[in-house]
C-alpha cells in the first residue's frame, strides 16, 4: 500500500522534501488532453 503525489518537474523544494521523507521517483510519466468547454 502506498500513495503517490504529484509533483511540477520546476518544483524543486517539493521533490527534495519528498526524497528526505524517503519517498523515490518512479518510472511514470503524465499526459493530458485538454478539452474545451
Amino acid at each position: 500500500r502506498g500513495f503517490r503525489l504529484y509533483v511540477e518537474k520546476e518544483n524543486r523544494i517539493a521533490q527534495q522534501t519528498y526524497n528526505r521523507l524517503g519517498m523515490a521517483e518512479t518510472h511514470y510519466l503524465m499526459f493530458e488532453e485538454l478539452l474545451e468547454t
